[in-house]
């Protein structure tokens, strides 16, 4: 499905296929990587733990993907990133990932980082959890290792705002079930927002 996704993203901003290159940030066990493999000449694996790295590895080399390059991070220093991606990449993708982080600020970092790494015409993925309103699902303060499937979560508007704010143009939000929001997001170039940036585009799955 989140391949599906790109393909849409790609639809909507405009981008010639096949890209060359991306970054995933948590690619866990290689799910997303095995289906990008086959898109992809390099994919970028960004995580806080070797042994994802060296599963998702393990899943790229058994289907003869070659291009994967590893890069591991301490958790509390993400921009270490900037330090060890040599060239822009052409795609940002993130899913299942930005719940997990410890507070909405780190979210920012992250999302500020995948603009910059970005090439001018490049396109990102993000998936969160939103915050619907209900003590499921709002942003936690405490108690990570017992909330750590769903701490951090943002209102709709407000992670559609975090974009523009970062140096991206969102382009939609597609909803899916347990509370997750895909966004699809162009990087803005020349501080240019698109016509339609400040208008919130939300679809549902059904809708791609």
């Amino acid at each position: 499905m989140n391949f599906d996704r790109f393909e849409q993203l790609c639809l909507l901003a405009g981008v010639t296929r096949p890209i060359r290159r991306m970054i995933e940030w948590g690619p866990g066990g290689g799910a997303n990587a095995v289906r990008f493999g086959t898109e992809v000449q390099q994919l970028i694996g960004v995580d806080i733990s070797p042994a994802n790295l060296a599963e998702a590895r393990r899943q790229l080399d058994s289907r003869g993907f070659d291009g994967f390059e590893p890069l591991w991070i301490e958790a509390e220093q993400p921009e270490q990133v900037l330090d060890r991606v040599d060239s822009p990449v052409d795609f940002f993708l993130s899913t299942s990932v930005y719940q997990h982080f410890p507070s909405k600020d780190y979210g920012v970092r992250v999302t500020r980082l995948a603009c910059q790494l970005l090439s001018e015409e490049g396109v990102a993925l993000i998936q969160i959890r939103y915050d619907d309103g209900s003590e499921k699902f709002k942003p936690k303060r405490r108690d990570y290792h017992k909330n750590g499937l769903m701490f951090t979560s943002y209102h709709l508007d407000e992670f559609w705002q975090l974009a523009l704010d970062t140096g991206f143009s969102p382009l939609c939000i597609v909803l899916d079930g347990s509370c997750y929001a895909y966004y699809f997001l162009k990087k803005r170039t020349v501080n240019r927002v698109c016509a339609d940036a400040d208008k919130i585009t939300v679809k549902t799955t059904e809708d791609i």
